[in-house]
């Protein structure tokens, strides 16, 4: 259950990537044991963070609020309105090679500097790089075979390294 949560959260994380954005607002509710509820709209919050008895919430407004796990039923996410436009086009940002075994690409990407983040499964930042160009490569050699989640510039993307 907590892995799950972890897993959770994290994916909900990356705000902008398509993961659980849209077009309308999309909120965290937190369902507690004495039955009352908080709604968090996700573009509000900076950074989540989970240990072992606590869920943090960092606000982009410099307040944070805390919350024990013991005290929280369940926690839900939600889109108030709108949905995703899925782009059938060629246009669409990927990686490549993928699956990647000594560095990946980005396809289709902005042109500019790049902020790109390789997460694990588990939610640990293992690369973070700025990149000049969406030619610059990424080296992955060093990373254990597996699945892990690019963020590039607030979009999310799946690769796998063998």
């Amino acid at each position: 259950m907590k892995q799950k949560l972890y897993s959770l959260i994290f994916l909900c994380g990356l705000w902008g990537g398509g993961v659980c954005s849209a077009h309308g607002q999309t909120t965290m509710t937190l369902r507690f044991q004495d039955g009352t509820e908080k709604n968090t709209a996700i573009s509000t919050v900076n950074k989540m963070i989970l240990s072992e008895s606590n869920l943090a919430l960092n606000y982009l407004s410099g307040n944070s609020d805390s919350y024990s796990l013991g005290s929280i039923q369940k926690i839900t996410f939600s889109t108030l309105a709108g949905t995703n436009n899925i782009l059938a086009d060629n246009l669409t940002m990927s990686v490549c090679p993928n699956p990647a075994t000594d560095y990946i690409l980005l396809k289709n990407a902005p042109e500019g500097q790049l902020n790109a983040m390789v997460y694990r499964m588990d939610g640990a930042e293992v690369i973070n790089v700025q990149l000049s160009s969406s030619s610059d490569k990424i080296a992955v050699s060093g990373l254990a075979k597996g699945f892990y989640i690019l963020k590039v510039n607030n979009k999310a993307l799946k690769f796998t390294k063998q």
